[in-house]
């Protein structure tokens, strides 16, 4: 049964340092949020992890690696479950010069990155990458306006959000996962994956949201 989920789990780390210059706090997030797009006729639940920084102004700045599941059901009965993992980093960059490194990236990793491995509870798996995307992220009013049928995704918010017109490079790679794999997902106790070379390790949020997103998207 499809479940209605629209909370988050914030967790807020407050980096040491001196009174007179306080580091950035910094904050995960995984939210669990369903959408209903009527103009696919698609119905949809994810968890979207976000580990961001929040400097003094209130900008937003997502860095570091993440691990995000979603879940889309169809009106014809079909089901598309993936993995989403992703990249962010601010860069110093500025247009143009910053959507030429993106154009770069993007060719070099989709080169680089042809299967998604997993060790799942300490065995190994592989998954079908079924997109590559590289993207220049700021401030909503540089950004290109989202299409009818986009689903909202957090990160982009987030940036878009920003008074500071600095860019977010994100990187982000979608898996497709089959049933039998998907149901082994919602019983991992350690999920260990490789993002394009750089081996990273889900923690215990994003398992988490994992399974309630397999939970919530079952028939």
């Amino acid at each position: 049964m499809w479940m209605k989920l629209g909370c988050y789990l914030t967790m807020a780390v407050f980096l040491g340092g001196c009174a007179a210059t306080p580091e950035p706090r910094v904050t995960h997030e995984v939210r669990f949020a369903p959408h209903n797009n009527d103009f696919l006729q698609k119905r949809e639940v994810a968890s979207w992890s976000m580990r961001y920084s929040t400097d003094a102004q209130g900008n937003h700045w997502p860095s570091g690696h993440t691990l995000s599941a979603r879940a889309m059901h169809y009106h014809d009965g079909r089901t598309q479950r993936r993995l989403v993992l992703r990249h962010d980093e601010p860069s110093p960059l500025t247009a143009p010069a910053i959507y030429e490194q993106t154009r770069a990236e993007q060719e070099r990793l989709r080169l680089q990155c042809r299967q998604l491995n997993l060790v799942v509870d300490g065995n190994a798996r592989v998954l079908p990458i079924l997109s590559l995307v590289v993207r220049a992220l700021t401030t909503s009013s540089r950004m290109p306006v989202a299409p009818t049928d986009y689903t909202p995704d957090p990160v982009v918010v987030l940036v878009g959000n920003n008074v500071s017109e600095r860019f977010v490079v994100s990187t982000m790679v979608q898996a497709e996962v089959e049933p039998r794999m998907w149901q082994e997902l919602a019983q991992a106790q350690r999920v260990e994956y490789e993002f394009c070379g750089d081996w990273q390790t889900a923690d215990g949020a994003e398992l988490d949201g994992l399974r309630k997103v397999i939970a919530a998207s079952q028939p």
